[in-house]
């Protein structure tokens, strides 16, 4: 982690942005899902 550090100054931001890119795609991909099963719900009363 310190090696990496040194290395490139900017690594922890961009970790940092890459990781919640990442949690983004993952929250859509959630969203996505909660919204098809409730349209799936709503058409099968």
């Amino acid at each position: 982690m310190n090696a990496a550090k040194k290395r490139k100054p900017k690594s922890n931001a961009e970790e940092f942005l890459k990781s919640l890119d990442v949690q983004n795609k993952a929250l859509k991909k959630i969203l996505k899902k909660l919204i098809k099963e409730n349209h799936s719900k709503k058409n099968n009363y």
